[in-house]
This record gives C-alpha cells, sequence and structure tokens, in this order.
C-alpha cells in the first residue's frame, strides 16, 4: 500500500500480500473478473471490519476538529464583540465569520466524503497548517504580541497529538511555532511584551513535545496490535504444520472460484487427497516423523500445484486441491507428479490415495463437487489405496469395469472403472 492510512489498514493489505506469497502467486485475471485479491477468510471480514473502524475513527475525529474551529471562531467573535474599538475589527469579523461558513459548509459535506477517502489525514493536515495561518493573520490583525488570541496557536498542535501520526504532527507543530515567531519578530512592541511570549512559547513547544510523543506511542502501539493481529489472522487461514488453507479459508476461496466456473461455463477439478500408510509412519518413528511426514506432503501439494490452485488440508491426514480450468487428464497428471515426488525410488515411502471429480452443470456446487471427490476418494482406498479414481460424469458411466483405455500423457499403465477412471499411480 502507498497510500496515507492508519496501522489497520496497512495490516489488511500485508496479511493478503502474505497469505497469497504461502499459497502461490494467483492466477492471471481471465474475462469477467474482478482486480481484487484473492483473500482467505476473515481477511475480507477484517478488511471490511477495519474500513469501517478507520472510516469511523476520521469521520468523529474531522468533526470533533471543525467543532473546535468553530469554538475557536465563536471564541474570536466574543472577543471582538468585547473590544469593539480594537483595531482591524471589521477585517477580523470577516476572517472569523468565513471560518464559521467554510467549517459548517465541511461538517455535512466534506467531512462525510473525506472520511473514507485515500487523502482524509492529508486533507485533515492542511486543514491544521491553514488553521495556524489563520490564527497567525488574526493575531498580527489584534495586535501582535499583545493580542490574547495568540493563546490560539496551542489548539491544531494538540489536536494533532490525538489525531496524526508523527510526522504530521511534526509539521502541523512547526507550522504553530515559525508562525508565532514570525508574528512576534514584526512586532515593534516585542520588549515590552517579552515575559510573557516567554511563557506562551515554553507552553507552545510543550505542548508540541507531548503531541508529538504522545503520537509516537501510539502508533508503535498501533503497529504492535496490528502485528499480533496478523499473527493471529494467519493462524486461522494458514495451516501451521503445513502450509496450506485451513479448511474455512479453503471452502471460501472454493466457493467463489466454483461460483465463477459456472457463471462462465469454465471446467474446474477437485482433488481429495488421503495419506495411506500415516498410522504407520506414527506408528514406527513416533508423532515427530507423522508431522514431518504431514509437512512434506503439504509443501509438494503447493510446489507442485498451479499457480491459482487453491490447496487445502482437511485435518488429519486429508487435503484438497482446487483446480481452475482443471480435466481429468490433469488431475491424473498432478497426481502422478506428486506420487514422484514423495516416493522417488522407493513406492511405498510415502503414498496418497487420491479422488477427483469435475464440475457437471449449473446445477453443481462446492457440496456436490466435494461428495463426488470423496465417493471416488474411497474407491481409491477400497481399491488398493496409491492410486486415483476421477469422477468425470455421464462421458465414461457406461464403460465397462476395468476396460483399457487410451493412454493418457504418454502413459500405458491407465484403467478405467465404472463411474470414472481408475489408476494405479505405482505403475510405470
Amino acid at each position: 500500500m502507498r497510500r496515507a492510512s492508519s496501522p489497520i489498514e496497512g495490516a489488511d493489505t500485508r496479511l493478503a500480500n502474505e497469505l497469497a506469497r504461502r499459497r502461490g502467486s494467483s492466477r492471471p485475471l481471465r474475462d469477467g473478473d474482478t482486480m481484487t485479491t484473492r483473500c482467505p477468510p476473515g481477511v475480507h471480514a477484517s478488511r471490511s471490519s477495519a474500513d469501517t473502524l478507520n472510516g469511523g475513527f476520521w469521520l468523529l475525529q474531522a468533526r470533533v476538529a471543525l467543532f473546535v474551529m468553530l469554538a475557536e471562531s465563536a471564541i474570536v467573535m466574543g472577543y471582538l464583540a468585547a473590544t469593539p474599538h480594537g483595531v482591524h475589527r471589521f477585517a477580523i469579523w470577516i476572517i472569523a465569520s468565513s471560518c464559521d461558513a467554510l467549517g459548517i459548509v465541511s461538517l455535512f459535506v466534506v467531512v462525510p466524503m473525506q472520511a473514507s477517502r485515500t487523502w482524509r489525514i492529508r486533507f485533515s493536515l492542511a486543514w491544521s497548517v491553514a488553521t495556524c495561518i489563520v490564527t497567525a493573520l488574526v493575531t498580527a490583525l489584534d495586535g501582535s504580541v499583545s493580542s490574547p488570541l495568540r493563546s490560539l496557536f496551542v489548539v491544531p498542535v494538540a489536536f494533532a497529538g490525538l489525531m496524526f501520526p508523527p510526522v504530521s504532527v511534526a509539521i502541523t507543530a512547526a507550522t504553530a511555532i515559525g508562525a508565532a515567531s514570525l508574528v512576534s519578530a514584526t512586532d515593534s512592541h516585542i520588549g515590552s511584551e517579552w515575559p510573557g511570549l516567554l511563557i506562551d512559547f515554553s507552553v507552545l513547544i510543550a505542548i508540541a513535545t507531548i503531541s508529538f510523543a504522545a503520537s509516537l506511542a501510539r502508533t508503535r502501539l498501533q503497529c504492535e496490535t496490528d502485528r499480533l493481529t496478523q499473527e493471529l489472522a494467519d493462524r486461522a487461514t494458514i495451516d501451521e504444520l503445513t502450509g496450506c488453507l485451513t479448511r474455512r479459508a479453503f471452502d471460501e476461496q472454493s466457493e467463489a472460484e466454483v461460483a465463477r466456473s459456472i457463471r462462465y461455463g469454465r471446467p474446474l477439478a477437485y482433488i481429495m487427497m488421503d495419506v495411506d500408510n500415516l498410522k504407520r509412519i506414527n506408528d514406527t518413528g513416533g508423532h515427530s516423523a507423522g508431522d514431518r511426514a504431514l509437512a512434506s506432503v503439504g509443501q509438494t501439494l503447493r510446489e507442485m500445484s498451479r499457480a491459482g490452485d487453491i490447496v487445502g488440508r482437511f485435518g488429519g491426514d486429508e487435503f484438497a486441491i482446487l483446480i481452475p480450468d482443471g480435466v481429468p487428464e490433469g488431475m491424473i497428471d498432478m497426481a502422478r507428479r506428486i506420487h514422484r515426488q514423495l516416493s522417488p525410488g522407493e513406492r511405498d515411502l510415502l503414498t496418497l490415495s487420491y479422488g477427483g471429480a469435475t464440475l457437471q452443470d449449473k446445477a453443481s456446487s462446492l457440496v456436490v463437487l466435494r461428495e463426488d471427490a470423496d465417493r471416488a476418494l474411497y474407491e481409491a482406498k477400497g481399491s488398493g489405496r496409491d492410486q486415483i479414481v476421477v469422477h468425470c460424469g455421464g462421458s465414461v458411466k457406461n464403460v465397462s469395469l476395468r476396460s483399457p483405455a487410451p493412454a493418457l500423457n504418454g502413459e500405458n499403465d491407465v484403467g478405467v472403472a465404472v463411474h470414472g477412471l481408475r489408476v494405479d499411480l505405482g505403475r510405470d
């Protein structure tokens, strides 16, 4: 993110980018896609909540700022009414009335709009700087160093400490101190007013220092809060052991992909996987060996999948991959690559059983797709494991049990089963 915003907004984008990086880069946009980040569950809700929180915060702060400015104008007008024979009263009345009118218009028009815009910090900073300049102008018109209006310089500085990041606080404070110094330096009667000026400048500098320190502490606290929030959200969406999406994250992304595929009539494939021999690994090598095996499976699935594929762990030894534009041949090819990566040279080193299904028609859904893949996985495990069964709809339903089938991707070991394709991954 390259726009001015509070640390909360930055956390959302950093979280989305980190999750996208750990899952793999997103696929290129296709016709009908929108320029949105594919975020795991919680991220959309967090972003929406953060945006609402930030918008509400800035709306409240901007309204407070305007009420403070209107109160300042009212104080100036009261002072003018109490001292009608002072110098430049008409000019000061015009300035104070203009500030009141501008504040009322901004309160009902500008503030609700800028609270949700990226330029809100710049707008608020410009408003505070302008307040310092106007304060300097009315002070100079009223008699410079002898005017009691010089005490109003502290108001924008104090408010900046409650609302702005440290750099903006420093700019506001520097403007206020500089404007007050300029008014004092151009007054020929400064010698007689120096004790009061010394006190005023001491108070102004102290408030500027306190405001900067408060802003710095608040920013650091917010950054730490955002870091912890990001870590919590990451743990909720990324399986710590395997690096795959959690089931909740997987389902949310998959629902969106299924809806997109149905809408644009694109193919979609779903593979469910189960580690065949995890219990034996746990029994012989302990649970640490089982954890290492699961971590290896998760890493392999993420490495073997394409950019844009959605890889998740459902808990225990069960994994799933959703493949946009996926076809049965592609699922079988992916299963072979995963098999060879997990068991190089040793067929039973670490094997998986695979159940695949494809999106058949507009009546299909993620639930139907998962049920088809789950039935295929059950068949694969019941038929000897270490193989893939793909349910690919009516195109093969009438094929006899285990009849020969054309080779896929140059392989000669593919068998066909009723309701789909059954491939023994161990044959080469």
